[in-house]
């Protein structure tokens, strides 16, 4: 029952004060700090795939259907691609591609981490430490889940922007683009993992600060020029 409370404390923790959920962890990793976090972020995920899952096929289809590049197509090539866009929007096929992708991308979280910490930080932490600081800063993900779900239901549309994109108008350029990853939760993400790597390595917070904020704006731009290039867009 101990173990449990000290769990809790741990989740709890993350939002409020992530440097005690971190100094925790930087003392001690069990199995249930890399098990709970993941179980919590996957049960979330699949919560919503009811909800998102058709509304993202309808945009995507939407979008596609718009593309002058899908307009050229022969009419056979069009059936074909809608057919596989209808057999991708499957739930079914949703529940099982989502852990696979939640853990793929935590175990790259991790491993951005263990750079900024062991390479450049001069830190000696083993990969499963950094991997259970990731996850816990990823529960913030759940936060911006039950805030953006239902605002996505209720208008139709996964177009729901809490970041500097609300103040623009929608467009596909790369300015816009990259304000869509300027997410306020995504910041607050960035800040927490900042506050893990430097309770982890003991040194003051302004670096790994820098380090993450510097990699985060690079990530917005980099998949802003991908989105940029999409050639149904």
């Amino acid at each position: 029952m101990e173990n449990q409370v000290s769990q809790l404390s741990k989740i709890i923790s993350v939002f409020w004060e992530p440097s005690k959920t971190f100094k925790a962890l930087s003392e001690k990793v069990s199995v249930l700090d890399i098990i709970i976090p993941l179980l919590l972020t996957l049960i979330v995920a699949w919560v919503s795939i009811p909800y998102t899952t058709p509304i993202a096929l309808k945009e995507q289809q939407a979008k596609m259907e718009s593309s002058e590049r899908f307009q050229n197509l022969p009419q056979e090539q069009k059936d074909q691609i809608m057919e596989r866009m209808d057999k991708g929007g499957n739930p079914v096929i949703a529940y099982v591609v989502s852990p696979v992708a939640i853990i793929i991308y935590t175990l790259l979280l991790a491993l951005i981490i263990l750079m900024v910490s062991n390479f450049m930080l001069g830190g000696d932490r083993k990969f499963g430490e950094l991997w259970a600081l990731g996850l816990y800063a990823g529960l913030i993900d759940i936060v911006a889940s039950a805030i953006k779900i239902p605002l996505m239901v209720q208008k139709g549309s996964l177009k729901v922007y809490t970041s500097l994109a609300v103040f623009m108008e929608e467009s596909s350029d790369f300015v816009f683009n990259f304000m869509t990853k300027m997410d306020i939760f995504t910041l607050w993400k960035v800040v927490v993992i900042a506050i893990g790597i430097s309770v982890f390595t003991r040194k003051s917070l302004t670096n790994p600060l820098i380090i993450m904020i510097v990699l985060w704006l690079i990530y917005g731009a980099v998949s802003a020029l991908l989105m940029g290039l999409n050639p149904f867009a």
